[in-house]
């Protein structure tokens, strides 16, 4: 079983040029049963074949490389090559259909596109016609690749420049800056991020009735963490800086759940940039779980990070919604809460800041759109967080909402938990 890495230009992007070429190379010896397919990324738009949707595009084709022992090859133009032995038409059909979903938006994906340009090639490699079409074209692949590598070497230049940097001290005080966020993402490659994560419950609560746990929020704790590492310095005084700071605790993060096998035995969420979930890492993570443990997971985005890149949402949003996994969009206020559609943009859940001055007089307008647009969302599909006493609850209630998060909400359902245990 085989399938292309995240290689850049170079050494390991050519191999899988080779290794397509000696694969074509023996299925000359051995065709029977063998059917091959050429997708042809490189025709995309530029906007739909950046490294994310090129990630997805292979992890489509995950469940026929373990069904038929299939073979993906990655190309250096990011198009790809799947190779696989009986295998029905349709089967690889339909995963090529999904992708056709994915880029839906590209004119490639149309069928009977007049453009002359194909999104992908067949071959049946039991046909003597075919399986000669595909092994030239295998040659013709690593021909390319190996001249191209060949003239990077004679073009390279070697910088032997060396800058010297000023170095801050332990006792600096000040902004965060790219050389101390450098150090940091370091310290936290060391270190067990297991320990600075933190959870708080999010419950249902009804009129009259204690709070029932429905799942639990899984976050890092900033304030230790700057504690630990850099006490003096600001995390969030670069919003671009402290947002790659948050990326890299996301993939540290998604590579330690799996081993916390208490949490991930229940239902949690976990506060995500949507580059995440078109990484690697993710990748890796979504591996290891059994489709009944996805179905417990909501992952929450935050509303700037959704609309600074709508079209890389969408694509995680259905490549998520795809394995089983639920997604909630965070940092609603108040006034932005009834300017978005939950059904439109595709998420299961909205959570929504308490304010303390919407119970004010002179707030009725403001109450009433938000009711409204809790009834559009569904009362079960809004949580209403940093809940920080009773006026919060009853507030939620009134508009209709079920869902609760907040210090108040911890200790209600300690104060429930401990009268069950007397």
């Amino acid at each position: 079983m085989s399938m292309a890495d995240e290689a850049g230009p170079g050494s390991k992007r050519a191999a899988d040029e080779a290794q397509l070429a000696d694969h074509a190379h023996r299925l000359t010896r051995f065709p029977t049963g063998w059917r091959a397919v050429y997708i042809h990324l490189s025709n995309l738009r530029a906007q739909n074949r950046q490294d994310h949707h090129v990630r997805i595009a292979a992890a489509s084709f995950e469940p026929l490389i373990r069904r038929f022992d299939g073979r993906l090859f990655r190309l250096e133009n990011n198009d790809y090559v799947f190779a696989c032995k009986g295998a029905e038409i349709s089967d690889i059909e339909a995963i090529i259909e999904k992708l056709r979903f994915l880029f839906s938006e590209d004119p490639l994906t149309i069928a009977g596109s007049s453009d002359g340009k194909r999104f992908t090639t067949w071959f049946d490699i039991s046909k003597e016609t075919e399986r000669a079409t595909f092994k030239q074209l295998a040659d013709q692949l690593y021909s390319r690749a190996e001249d191209r590598r060949s003239k990077e070497r004679q073009s390279r230049v070697m910088d032997v420049g060396v800058g010297s940097r000023n170095q801050q001290g332990k006792d600096y005080t000040g902004p965060l800056t790219p050389e101390l966020l450098a150090k940091l993402e370091e310290a936290l490659g060391r270190m067990d991020i297991r320990s600075l994560i933190r959870r708080q419950p999010i419950c249902a609560i009804i009129a009259g009735n204690d709070p029932k746990l429905v799942f639990n929020e899984l976050f890092i704790a900033m304030a230790e963490l700057k504690r630990q590492i850099m006490p003096g310095v600001d995390l969030f005084s670069d919003r671009w800086l402290f947002q790659r700071l948050t990326q890299s605790l996301d993939k540290r993060m998604m590579a330690a759940l799996p081993e916390m096998k208490s949490d991930m035995d229940k239902a949690l969420s976990v506060n995500i940039n949507v580059t995440t979930l078109l990484s690697n890492e993710f990748l890796h993570f979504d591996s290891q779980l059994r489709a009944s443990s996805k179905k417990a997971i909501v992952f929450e985005l935050q509303t700037a990070d959704i609309f600074s890149d709508m079209g890389a949402f969408l694509f995680a949003r259905d490549f998520v919604h795809d394995r089983g996994y639920r997604l909630c969009l965070d940092g609603l206020t108040h006034f932005t809460f009834p300017l978005v559609n939950r059904e439109d943009l595709g998420v299961d859940l909205k959570k929504m800041y308490w304010a303390p001055d919407l119970s004010d007089n002179g707030q009725e307008n403001r109450r009433e759109k938000i009711r409204q647009a809790v009834a559009q969302a569904g009362a079960g599909r809004v949580i209403l967080c940093r809940c920080d006493d009773e006026k919060a609850i009853e507030f939620g209630q009134l508009l209709g909402i079920s869902l609760f998060q907040g210090r108040y909400i911890d200790t209600l359902l300690a104060n429930a938990q401990g009268k069950k245990t007397l």
